[in-house]
């Protein structure tokens, strides 16, 4: 039995990974900045990870895609704060923080020419 659970909690991270990788990017770019796009990609390889190990154990949450970009965004955290790059002094980090802190984010979109669609925003960046 322990076994089918496992292969099902595989091919769900596999699945999760092929149909939800690119949204998770696009949300975590929104919150973090284009500037971290490569700490963003391996907390999320790291989140998908971690979801096959725990879910087999522990057993598969509710919103499967928020619990990996839960985890993927306390890995940037963590990441932030062992590197330091959270500089009191900036603005913008705090504007992070704050946004981060918040649990409605898509309430939070401050700026005015901002596009609230995060897969549109990255098929427009450059």
């Amino acid at each position: 039995m322990k076994e089918s659970s496992e292969q099902s909690v595989n091919e769900l991270v596999d699945h999760l990974f092929r149909h939800k990788a690119g949204q998770m990017v696009a949300v975590l770019t929104r919150i973090f900045g284009f500037k971290n796009i490569d700490l963003i990609e391996d907390a999320i390889q790291e989140a998908l990870i971690k979801a096959l190990k725990k879910w087999s154990f522990n057993g598969i949450p509710k919103n499967q895609t928020a619990w990996l970009i839960q985890v993927a965004k306390n890995k940037i955290l963590d990441e932030f704060r062992r590197d330091k790059k959270i500089d009191p002094a900036s603005e913008i980090e705090f504007e992070i923080l704050d946004r981060v802190s918040n649990k409605t984010i898509e309430d939070k979109i401050k700026y005015p020419n901002e596009m609230k669609e995060d897969l549109l925003c990255m098929m427009f960046a450059t």
